[in-house]
């Protein structure tokens, strides 16, 4: 009789064998594939089998939908036996999760992550037990904004070591929110309706949040165009990084100010109809990386910014505005001297030429340009000097700095406009005319 041939991967030891099987678990891209792999790698073999049953580990995760079978929930607690748990919430409409829930709520102490994706309210009253003991992570979020403006919700629960949460969607009772007893290091709140009204206690809610390292606020605000904004500012001692989309106002970059803040992002101001950029005496000496998007169409918001991070070494401006006349990122970066400039980031509308006096103005200390053209800036009655110049420029940047280049598929394919196009006077297809190539 021949001797039984066993597959390479037999031979392993066993804690090789777990981490390989951990490694593809965390590799799935979605909770639903992490929660089902373990059960089906537990069919390869009986030796397969028996160690995934015996690894707690592999079982940690607990992933609950419309269709989750209690007994499986049951048996995925138990296997874990003891390890913390990430807990994964899908909530489709019209849908109750209740029986799924009074099984995991025992396992409240184990929690390590929780995510709910929810698409009702009567998941998010259930999820948050009073004592969460070890989570760390939280993520709410509300897909349906019409389910959610009839829920008060409120995070009063005790998380001592939560370090990082997420709330969409979610009209939040401010005042009986009590996350101070944490050290919570992130906080992103995503269409969390603020109005003027809530103002006062939901700057007291982030002042409490002394251990915050990074804020995101996009699109909180509710109304803030039909009265005046609040001048009172906070501070928060350890924050670093610092986000801002769809802001109403100017005068919200002062609500929250930090010493040690080193990351600006401001994008997607969303004003109302006749509403202006009115310039604010803001101040962020600190920020070394500036990110500003979609601000074409405010001038006066971009000058306003940029200059108000005057040690800035890395910018990046991204700009939506595809008319040549928008040149806003060329006027204003010469107007201004970043002592610290490294790196230079801009993508939409701007001339080469502009940007190469940029890159004088700041020889000393830039190393690396990156630009995403949508057009060169130079409108349909520029002259073919113009188009030479736009060409000398590109070369000296090449020459000189570390020139990164995107391109957006435009009329033109992948290239530019060039001379000949301006000459022939009509839309050339890409492969007619010679490209004009970065």
């Amino acid at each position: 009789m021949e001797p039984q041939i066993l597959s390479p991967i037999h031979l392993l030891p066993c804690e090789l064998l777990i981490s390989i099987l951990s490694l593809a678990c965390l590799g799935c891209s979605t909770p639903e594939e992490r929660f089902k792999l373990p059960c089906r790698l537990s069919q390869v073999s009986k030796l397969w089998n028996a160690i995934i049953v015996k690894t707690p580990t592999l079982s940690s995760l607990i992933y609950i939908h419309d269709n989750s079978v209690k007994e499986q929930l049951l048996q995925r607690i138990t296997r874990s036996a003891g390890v913390a748990l990430d807990v994964s919430i899908d909530n489709k409409p019209c849908s109750s999760l209740k029986p799924q829930m009074d099984i995991i709520a025992y396992s409240s102490g184990r929690w390590r992550s929780l995510e709910v994706n929810s698409w009702g309210s009567e998941c998010i009253k259930l999820i948050l037990p009073a004592f969460l003991p070890r989570l760390e992570e939280l993520s709410i979020r509300c897909e349906d904004a019409d389910v959610a403006n009839g829920l008060a919700f409120s995070l009063t629960s005790d998380m001592p070591k939560l370090r990082r949460a997420v709330l969409k969607s979610l009209p939040v009772t401010w005042s009986t929110c009590t996350l101070a007893g944490c050290n919570l290091e992130s906080l992103e709140l995503i269409r969390c309706g603020v109005s003027p009204e809530d103002l006062p206690v939901f700057l007291d809610f982030l002042e409490s949040l002394k251990s915050l390292r990074r804020l995101v606020l996009d699109e909180i605000w509710l109304n803030f165009w039909e009265i005046g904004v609040t001048q009172r500012t906070i501070t928060l001692p350890l924050l670093k990084e610092l986000v801002y989309r769809g802001i109403p106002s100017g005068r919200v970059l002062n609500w929250i100010q930090s010493p040690n803040l080193e990351k600006l992002v401001v994008g997607r101001p969303l004003w109302a109809e006749g509403q202006r950029w009115m310039p604010v005496n803001i101040s962020f000496h600190s920020v070394q990386h500036l990110e500003l998007y979609h601000l074409s169409t405010s001038s006066a918001a971009l000058i306003n910014l940029l200059y108000s991070a005057p040690n800035a070494r890395h910018i990046t401006i991204v700009s939506s505005n595809l008319g040549r006349s928008m040149l806003f990122p060329d006027i204003v970066m010469q107007r201004g001297v970043w002592k610290e400039l490294e790196s230079l980031a801009i993508h939409g509308v701007f001339s080469l030429v502009q940007l190469k006096k940029v890159v004088l103005m700041h020889s000393s200390t830039i190393k690396r340009v990156n630009v995403h053209f949508l057009d060169c800036g130079l409108g349909m009655d520029a002259s073919r000097h113009e188009f030479e110049e736009a060409a000398d420029a590109r070369d000296w940047l090449k020459k000189h700095v570390s020139l990164g280049v995107d391109r957006t598929t435009t009329t033109y394919g992948t290239r530019f406009r060039t001379w000949d196009d301006m000459v022939r006077g009509r839309l050339m297809k890409p492969n007619e005319v010679e490209c004009y190539d970065l």
